[in-house]
This record gives C-alpha cells, structure tokens and sequence, in this order.
C-alpha cells in the first residue's frame, strides 16, 4: 500500500469461516459517516478528503481494481485514531490495462490544460469520432479541463469555492444535442466514482494539493512502478 495511506485507511477483515456465498462477514469497525466528518475541524476535513482522493486515484491508476459505488456510507472515519475505513465492496471492477493507459493520458493533459492531447487522447478511448462540431468538441475539452483544475497546481485547491459541479452542469445540453457517440462503456461507472469522490470534497470544505498526488501516480505508471 501506498506510503501516505499506511495507518490511515483500512478494509475490515473477512471472517472466511462465517462467510457464505450469499452473506458477508467482516470485523466491525468504529467511525462516522462523511456527512458528520463534514462537522468535524477543517484540518481533519482537509485529512479525510485527501484520503478519498488518494485512495481513488490509486484504485484506478495503480490497482486498475475500482470500489465504483461512491456512496458516502461506504467510508466510516475513526476520529479517534485518524483512520478511514473502506466498508463497502458490492460494486467493485476491473479495468483493462489498455484502457487505463490512455485514461491516465487523458487525466494528465487535462491536469495540463493540454487542449489537442485531451481531444486526441478522447478520440483514441471512443469519447469523439472526430467528426464533432466545433461547439461539441469546445464543450468536451472545456467540462475535461474543468475536471483536471484541482491537479493543475501544487497550490491547494478549495473544493467548496470551484463551484466544479454548476460549472461542469451547462455542457450538459450541449451534450444532449451533438454527441455523436456514447461515451466507452468503462466510463460510466468510472466517472460515477471521480465524481462521488469531487462532491465528498465539495461536501467536506477541503482545500487540499492534489497535484501531487496524480503527479507521483503518473511518474510511477510512466516508469512501469507498480
């Protein structure tokens, strides 16, 4: 596991000779749910967000193995010992390596604001046919660097004041109207997850630095470190 999340994130474990096909058991664990935690202090908020979001770039980009469900009832926080644990398993899948290799080139042009490699990049994963209207294709890259802001910086990003969500909301018609493709199939549960975990910060208040965190992921999948 990933050094930052040593001590800080835990799964419950599995007690194999309780569990059948049909019913789970695992060990019972303390903590809130991220609605309380949102009541909590801002360094713990700040603590609690940059966990969700290292734990779900990790999933993706370094365990190509994502927990898609980004229900706020799947983390519980333990305040007293500063630990998030991962309680919810039922939605969890793969995702090809081919996939995941231009997924992560398409975060880190959007992370650069790196316009014609995000638009080529989202043609080679079948996000545009190359054959978009100018409005279409504006809109796309516009919402994906919307999207890759709070990776931009190494300055700490403050979730609550990027008004990210109404922002990303007015490409929805445009959307509606001229995509000529659906999205790769991959998508939907992938985006599901990316977005529970913006709104989880946008819920906490967090102002955090994310750059660093995508920019260790990168290096490390660039260079073949897994």
């Amino acid at each position: 596991m990933n050094e930052e999340l040593i001590g800080c994130v835990s799964v419950p474990n599995v007690f194999d000779d309780l569990t059948t096909e049909q019913v789970l058991t695992s060990q019972m664990v303390e903590g809130v749910h991220l609605d309380k935690v949102a009541e909590m202090d801002q360094t713990t908020r700040n603590h609690v967000a940059r966990l969700l979001l290292k734990v779900t770039v990790l999933e993706l980009f370094e365990w190509k193995f994502m927990q898609t469900d980004p229900n706020w009832g799947n983390f519980l926080f333990d305040s007293s010992k500063q630990v998030l644990h991962l309680i919810d398993f039922g939605a969890c899948r793969p995702y090809k390596k081919s996939f995941i290799d231009l997924y992560m080139e398409l975060v880190w042009a959007s992370a650069n604001r790196d316009r014609e490699k995000l638009a080529e990049v989202s043609q080679s994963l079948g996000f545009l046919t190359g054959q978009e209207n100018e409005e279409m294709m504006n809109a796309h890259i516009d919402a994906g660097l919307v999207v890759g802001e709070p990776f931009y910086s190494d300055l700490p990003f403050d979730f609550a004041k990027s008004n990210m969500s109404q922002r990303l909301g007015k490409y929805g018609e445009i959307f509606a109207a001229h995509r000529l493709t659906p999205p790769p199939r991959e998508a939907y549960s992938l985006h599901r997850k990316l977005a529970g975990a913006f709104l989880a910060c946008i819920k906490l208040r967090a102002t955090i630095q994310c750059r660093d965190i995508l920019e260790e992921t990168y290096e490390k999948y660039k260079n073949g470190i897994k």
